[in-house]
């Protein structure tokens, strides 16, 4: 195995991937990232057996190969190099990473003992554009807090209906509803559509969207099956198993009618709202006394 790739490129891949990894010290491989080249890509794998990432960059691969080595080690070194091209090159069971004027070299783990990462094979889909899923996840995760007493309410939930795709978070005590209209999406799925997504692979998804790697697409697809989902756009893949519960019917809670309307400017509310909060602890209230 040898591969040659931008720096930054990879650090950014290496960072992303290095949060996927489990902590665990009974399969100590989960702490570890696969690195698997073929033509000129190199693919990083990691995963925790809850959520899964595979994400691809572009270089120059004179042999092809794989590798497992320390993610969290292997990261550190990048975000210390320059921005300049790393050389990676794998002799018997080590890999030699070369960068500007640092060399290392890793002691690796056997390939063939990782976790495969599944593929999913269903052709139902939902697409739609980046920005437009990054405004609704910012939008809906601050309303979602773990509860150990409701499974159900630790993830987002992303439901399809009459046409209209609903992103939905709440700890019971907040609730957040995002409407996507059918002009803003593509979808072959036919039928209604319920999904929970955990709240830390929402939060992984997030991310993934913010720290673009390379010049990625700008549409995101999902893929939903009965028990796990999948995320994926050029150049990542990231696949979580899904929450096997029912949401609350929330919808009955939303007023239908207001006794009052009240229009603000939003940077001034805003504005106001980050003032008088400083003044505010975790159990106090903000008040608006309207006259």
């Amino acid at each position: 195995m040898k591969f040659i790739a931008l720096t930054e490129n990879l650090k950014k891949a290496v960072n992303l991937a290095e949060r996927i990894t489990g902590k665990n010290l009974t399969l100590p491989i989960l702490n570890n990232l696969l690195l698997e080249t073929n033509k000129n890509k190199i693919h990083l794998l990691a995963t925790d057996l809850e959520l899964g990432i595979e994400i691809t960059i572009t270089g120059k691969t004179e042999k092809e190969g794989k590798f497992v080595l320390p993610a969290k080690t292997f990261s550190a070194f990048l975000n210390n190099l320059p921005e300049e091209k790393i050389s990676l090159e794998k002799k018997d069971n080590t890999l030699s990473v070369f960068g500007g004027k640092y060399n290392s070299v890793f002691q690796g783990m056997n390939p063939e003992d990782f976790p495969i990462i599944p593929e999913i094979k269903t052709e139902k889909f939902i697409e739609l554009e980046k920005n437009d899923l990054e405004e609704a996840l910012e939008q809906i995760i601050p309303s979602i807090s773990y509860s150990s007493l409701k499974p159900e309410l630790n993830g987002v939930l992303l439901k399809l209906e009459n046409g209209i795709l609903k992103i939905v978070g709440t700890d019971s005590f907040r609730l957040a509803e995002k409407t996507i209209f059918n002009d803003k999406f593509k979808t072959n799925i036919k039928e209604d559509l319920e999904i929970i997504i955990p709240l830390r692979s929402s939060q992984e998804l997030l991310r993934i969207i913010q720290e673009q790697i390379e010049e990625d697409s700008t549409k995101i697809k999902i893929n939903p099956e009965i028990n796990q989902v999948q995320f994926s756009t050029e150049n990542i893949r990231l696949i979580s198993r899904l929450i096997n519960a029912e949401y609350p019917k929330y919808a009955s809670i939303i007023p239908k009618n207001f006794e009052i309307n009240i229009i603000f400017d939003k940077k001034d509310l805003l504005e106001a709202v980050k003032v008088v909060g400083l003044f505010s602890g975790r159990i106090n209230d903000i008040h608006f006394n309207i006259s």
